[in-house]
């Protein structure tokens, strides 16, 4: 009987221990993908060469999603097609998961915002709510303080 018990215990101690290194190793997948979205949304200015509204929403739709996404490719499509210069870039400082709650994220994130003319920089801060979509995470809410 106590051979059976060790044998079971045993059994159960190495499914517990797999299982926890499983989740692990999605938590830290899933942290890095959720890092590299919200980096990807501050500093890619790849958008800025979109040829007309399809290619914004293909391009912002790799950080974005929802509504948001129907917002930002309208106000960038906008932007994109006037006549305007643009001086500054954008990066994120620091960053800090604040809660993962399954298929949802929330980001805090400080960004520093340079003018490339003058050598000025302004931070903002920025709270980024993400979800998880068959496409993988991206963004359905942000925030940002100046």
């Amino acid at each position: 009987m106590v051979k059976s018990f060790s044998v079971l215990g045993l059994a159960l101690m190495v499914t517990f221990v797999f299982s926890f290194q499983a989740g692990s190793q999605q938590y830290r997948s899933d942290t890095s993908a959720v890092k590299s979205i919200v980096h990807g949304a501050v500093e890619d200015t790849g958008w800025m060469r979109a040829a007309d509204k399809k290619e914004v929403q293909v391009f912002l739709s790799s950080y974005f999603t929802g509504e948001l996404l129907n917002d930002l490719v309208e106000q960038t499509w906008k932007f994109v097609k006037s006549d305007t210069d643009w001086y500054g870039t954008a990066m994120v400082e620091k960053m800090l998961i604040n809660s993962i709650d399954g298929d949802t994220v929330t980001v805090l994130a400080y960004i520093k915002e340079m003018d490339v003319t003058s050598k000025t920089s302004t931070g903002a801060t920025g709270e980024f709510i993400l979800k998880k979509t068959y496409c993988g995470w991206r963004i359905s809410q942000m925030i940002i303080r100046e």
